[in-house]
């Protein structure tokens, strides 16, 4: 909000923003903008299945829109940082996110509608070739479709019903068996919304001690079950008990001119966003309603907390690493050299158990970095996604 302040007298307001000032917002008083022409592009890799953040140039309504930015109210001027004769070569529009996104739960909703032959489907904006095969086959491999492209009946036509990706709907829809649907239902809600943590980037240390309060040496799903129980059960859905409220009681006592300022009571500091934790318990309720119309009861695992990490390992087998010496991970099938996210419980930790992890997501940006990671144990994913992995020589899984 402090872009829509007015400046201090005798000084001037200087603006740096993402492409998200491409909005249709008018600040008073801007003049002047100054263009890169870049901007980072989220976009998917099928044959590595991770997503990048990517600097690439803009396009032409990007850079008209950027410009829009001065001149609103007075008469004003874009400076760009590139030569004219860039702009030839500049694409007129910016890509469609269909066609540079994992388009596996756009193929699950097209093949619940009746289109079977998605790749002769009359795109606006047609992803490639490479993009479709690939999430028809991972599709497959959750078994979502059979073995003609089909949906399977009920778990494919189920999973097009679920608003989630497929990967955790496929938890979710398998949780019943695994007798830990109570505990994920929790996890799909927690995963679905972002900064459940609040950091102050002036009391790291504190709030890091906080943040021990749930930690879960597994890793970070059952950090954030961890999290979300203590909101429900101790914190009583209170915004009082995520974080401190700074306030003064002010007294006023007979025969005193000036009022008494009272020290507030102690509230406990447990630096939780309760905004994100009221979302996700909204988004709970609503996959709640989904489990209990497909008639999957809710149960809870109690303390066996090696099954919510099995039934983790049932739907998101496909992202799974191994740590190696250097402090790296490798993805089992890639080989692909990734980071555990500062964020995760497990950055500055080795995963308990022979190394494995299976994580929510990778996005790269100066580094591949795993988000949502939790330990698990290298015969689980053999085990439970045997068609997808097998041993090889000195027990490797491949």
């Amino acid at each position: 909000m402090a872009v829509f302040e007015p400046p201090p007298p005798r000084t001037r307001k200087v603006i740096i923003s993402t492409n998200v000032a491409e909005a249709s917002i008018t600040i008073d008083g801007i003049k002047y903008v100054v263009d890169s022409g870049l901007v980072k592009l989220k976009s998917y890799n099928p044959l590595t299945g991770m997503d990048a953040l990517v600097t690439t140039p803009c396009s032409v309504a990007s850079l008209n829109q950027r410009a829009g930015r001065a001149g609103r109210t007075a008469p004003g001027k874009c400076f760009r940082l590139f030569p004219e004769r860039a702009l030839a070569g500049l694409l007129p529009t910016t890509p469609a996110e269909v066609t540079r996104n994992d388009i596996s739960m756009v193929v699950l909703q097209l093949k619940s509608l009746g289109i079977q032959n998605v790749l002769r489907f009359d795109w606006m904006s047609a992803p490639s070739a490479a993009m479709l095969e690939h999430a028809l086959e991972f599709l497959y491999c959750l078994g979502a479709l059979d073995d003609d492209g089909r949906l399977t009946r009920p778990l494919g036509v189920r999973m097009a019903e679920m608003p989630i990706d497929p990967m955790m709907s496929k938890l979710l829809l398998g949780s019943g068996a695994f007798g830990c649907s109570d505990e994920i239902l929790t996890i799909a809600a927690m995963t679905s919304v972002q900064g459940v943590f609040l950091v102050d980037e002036g009391d790291t240390v504190k709030a890091e001690l906080e943040r021990r309060k749930f930690t879960a040496e597994e890793g970070d799903h059952l950090t954030l079950l961890n999290a979300y129980n203590a909101f429900v059960k101790f914190g009583r859905k209170s915004s009082k008990w995520c974080h401190t409220v700074s306030f003064l009681a002010v007294s006023a006592r007979p025969g005193l001119s000036a009022p008494v300022l009272t020290p507030p009571p102690l509230l406990p500091q447990h630096r939780l966003n309760f905004k994100a934790l009221s979302r996700a318990l909204s988004i709970r309720t609503q996959l709640a309603k989904h489990l209990a119309r497909f008639e999957i009861p809710l149960v809870s695992c109690g303390e066996d907390h090696a099954q919510i990490r099995r039934c983790l390992v049932s739907g998101y087998f496909r992202h799974a690493a191994k740590a190696q010496p250097d402090g790296t991970y490798r993805s089992v099938r890639e080989g692909a050299v990734l980071h555990v996210h500062p964020s995760s419980v497990l950055f500055t930790r080795h995963p308990p158990g022979d190394g494995f992890v299976v994580y929510h997501e990778v996005v790269e940006t100066t580094k591949r970095f795993m988000r949502d990671v939790t330990a698990v144990q290298q015969d689980w994913l053999v085990e439970l996604a045997p068609h997808y992995y097998s041993f090889k020589a000195r027990r490797h899984v491949v």
